[in-house]
C-alpha cells in the first residue's frame, strides 16, 4: 500500500512538473507573438529599447534567444550590433493563389456570424479592397 501511495505522488509530481512546462510554453509563444508585433510597429528599432519594453516579463538572456530565431527565421535583420530592422513581409492568403504582397491584416471573424469561420490574416490591396465591398466596408483590420 505504502508503495502505491509513493507511486501516485510521484505520479501528481511529474502531471504538475509536465502542466507547468506546458503553460511555460503557451506563455513563451504569445509572448514571441507581442515581440514580433512590438519590432513590426517599429520598423527599425535598438535591442535595449525593445527589451526595455518587456523587461519585466523575461531575462535579457532569453529575449537574446528569441531574437536569434527571428534573425533565423528571416524576420529581423540586424543593422548593427544594437539595432534591430523588422524585415518580414507576409503574402497574400487570398485562396493561396496569389503572391502579392500583403497590405493589410484583416479579422473578419469578429464579425461573428456566417463570418465566423473565416480565417484570412493578410490580403494585398486588390483583395482587399474587394473583400470591404463584399463585407461593405466593416471588415477589420490592422495596417501592416
Amino acid at each position: 500500500m505504502k508503495k502505491f501511495k509513493a507511486l501516485s505522488a510521484l505520479q501528481k509530481n511529474a502531471d504538475n512538473i509536465c502542466q507547468q512546462n506546458v503553460d511555460k510554453a503557451i506563455d513563451f509563444v504569445f509572448l514571441l507573438y507581442d515581440i514580433e508585433d512590438f519590432l513590426r510597429k517599429q520598423g527599425n528599432t535598438t535591442r535595449r529599447k525593445a527589451w526595455k519594453h518587456f523587461s519585466s516579463k523575461f531575462y535579457y538572456d532569453e529575449f537574446s534567444e528569441i531574437l536569434g530565431y527571428l534573425r533565423e527565421s528571416n524576420k529581423i535583420k540586424f543593422l548593427n550590433r544594437d539595432k534591430v530592422k523588422w524585415i518580414f513581409q507576409p503574402l497574400c492568403d487570398y485562396d493561396g493563389t496569389c503572391m502579392n504582397k500583403a497590405y493589410r491584416e484583416v479579422y473578419p471573424a469578429l464579425l461573428g456570424g456566417k463570418y465566423k469561420d473565416k480565417g484570412w490574416s493578410y490580403l494585398c490591396k486588390k483583395h482587399f479592397n474587394k473583400e470591404q465591398k463584399i463585407f461593405h466596408g466593416k471588415l477589420p483590420n490592422a495596417d501592416l
